[in-house]
């Protein structure tokens, strides 16, 4: 069961994203659309300081792609064409977080941040060869919940290293399902 779980995250950090976001729906569709005007309102309304923090962390070029790989669902965020440095997938019944990146020593923790309030997350090193951390949440969890209901890029901080992400309807896909119990 680990060999399939391993592949089913490797393939995720690895596989080129693709534009495979044909079932997503019209809601789907609606709630990115409105996600992705909240970045702006945001920082036209900071404070200087909060401009200069937002500046220290990386805005990550690229967007989500939707893919299914062995029967589990995830989306993954990375340039068009190229490896995702992040994933969110379904597995046996808990989100996965993928990040891309070594990790110094066996385990370690990835902070995410949400609308101002951090959780950390438990991560491992996966051990595979490419340098990938992963993590576990409930999908019914409350950092689950603000993470499907927010509005404006959450943060990914670990080991003294920060990206922004922007929410996205493919994601929220991927939970659904997983809180469905698709997997």
């Amino acid at each position: 069961m680990k060999k399939i779980i391993a592949i089913a995250g490797l393939a995720a950090l690895a596989a080129a994203c693709g534009d495979s976001d044909s079932d997503v729906t019209a809601d789907d569709r609606t709630a990115a659309g409105r996600a992705d005007e909240a970045p702006e309102r945001a920082n036209t309304n900071a404070t200087a300081s909060e401009r200069n923090v937002a500046r220290s962390v990386a805005t990550v070029p690229g967007e989500w792609h939707y893919k299914e790989t062995d029967g589990y669902p995830w989306a993954g965020f990375g340039p068009p064409a190229s490896e995702a440095v992040f994933a969110i997938s379904c597995q046996n019944g808990q989100i996965i977080f993928t990040h891309a990146g070594p990790l110094n020593g066996d385990n370690g923790e990835m902070t995410m941040e949400i609308d101002g309030s951090p959780t950390n997350i438990e991560v491992v090193d996966r051990g595979q060869g490419l340098p990938m951390v992963e993590g576990a949440a409930a999908p019914n969890g409350l950092f689950v919940d603000a993470l499907m209901q927010t509005e404006s890029a959450f943060t990914v901080r670990m080991q003294g290293k920060s990206m922004e992400l922007p929410p996205d309807a493919k994601y929220r896909r991927v939970i659904r399902a997983c809180r469905d119990g698709v997997t």
